[in-house]
C-alpha cells in the first residue's frame, strides 16, 4: 500500500506547489503572498520528501540514497516553523484584527527563527539514518523498527528525544487562527488542516510514515483553500 500512497502523496504536493505559486501570481494581498511564497517552498520540500520515498526502492539502499536522505531532514528542520508565520499572514488577509497587529506579526516571526535552532538540535544534531523498508518502499529514517526491517540481521532502533517541539507549535498556532478564521470568517479549512495533521502525527512512526505523511498532504491543502478564499478579500 505504500509503495502506492507515497507517489501519490508525492504527485498531490505538486499540485499544490503549482496552485500556491498561481495564488501568489494573481493576488493583490501581501499576506496572500508571502504565505503562499512560504507554504510553496515547505511543500516543495516534501515533494522532495515523498518522491525520495516513492523511488527508494528503484534506487536501492546504500550510500547514494542515504546522502539524497539528508536534505530530507534538512529542509524539515529549517522550513516547517516557518509555517507558523505563513498562516498569521493568512489569519490578517483574512481580517482577523489580533493577527494585524504589527507586534504579534514580529513575535510570529522572532518565535519561526527561534524554532529552526531547536528543530535542528532535535533533528540535525548527532543525526543517524538507517534502513527502513517498509509495504514497499525503501527509505533512511532516524528508526528502524521490527515491521521495518530490510533484512534479518539488521538492528532495531527505536526512535529517541522527546517530541518535535517546532511542529507541535506550528500546529498548535494553526488550531487558535484556524478557529478564529472559522468563527470570524466561516472558513473552515485552516482548522481542518490543523486537526488533520495533529491526528495524523499522533500515530506512531512504529507503524509506518504513511499517516503522517499523508496528513501533511490535508496540511499544506488547507494552506492553499484558506489562500484562495482570501487572496482577494476577507
Amino acid at each position: 500500500m505504500a509503495s502506492i500512497l507515497f507517489p501519490v502523496f508525492a504527485i498531490a504536493h505538486l499540485a499544490i506547489v503549482i496552485w500556491l505559486v498561481t495564488i501568489w501570481r494573481s493576488s493583490p494581498k501581501a499576506e496572500v503572498r508571502c504565505a503562499c511564497a512560504i507554504a510553496a517552498v515547505v511543500t516543495a520540500g516534501l515533494v522532495y520528501d515523498n518522491g525520495l520515498i516513492a523511488l527508494g526502492a528503484q534506487i536501492g539502499l546504500g550510500p547514494q540514497l542515504e546522502a539524497l536522505s539528508m536534505p530530507r531532514y534538512v529542509l524539515h528542520a529549517f522550513v516547517t516553523p516557518l509555517m507558523l508565520f505563513a498562516m498569521l499572514q493568512l489569519a490578517a488577509a483574512a481580517d482577523i484584527k489580533v493577527a494585524q497587529q504589527r507586534w504579534l506579526r514580529w513575535a510570529a516571526a522572532i518565535l519561526a527563527i527561534a524554532l529552526i535552532p531547536v528543530g535542528i538540535e532535535e533533528v540535525l544534531v548527532g543525526l543517524e539514518l538507517y534502513p527502513a523498508c517498509f509495504e514497499g518502499t525503501v527509505r533512511y529514517a532516524t528508526s528502524s523498527y521490527p515491521n521495518q526491517l530490510c533484512s534479518a540481521d539488521q538492528a532495531i532502533v527505536t526512535a529517541s528525544g522527546g517530541p518535535p517541539i517546532p511542529a507541535i507549535t506550528v500546529v498548535f498556532v494553526v488550531l487558535i487562527l484556524g478557529s478564529m478564521i472559522l468563527y470570524r470568517r466561516r472558513s473552515p479549512w485552516a482548522l481542518l488542516g490543523g486537526m488533520i495533521m495533529l491526528a495524523g502525527a499522533a500515530v506512531p512512526i512504529a507503524n509506518g510514515p504513511s499517516p503522517g505523511n499523508g496528513a501533511e498532504v490535508f496540511f499544506t491543502l488547507s494552506y492553499a483553500l484558506t489562500a484562495a478564499r482570501f487572496a482577494n478579500g476577507p
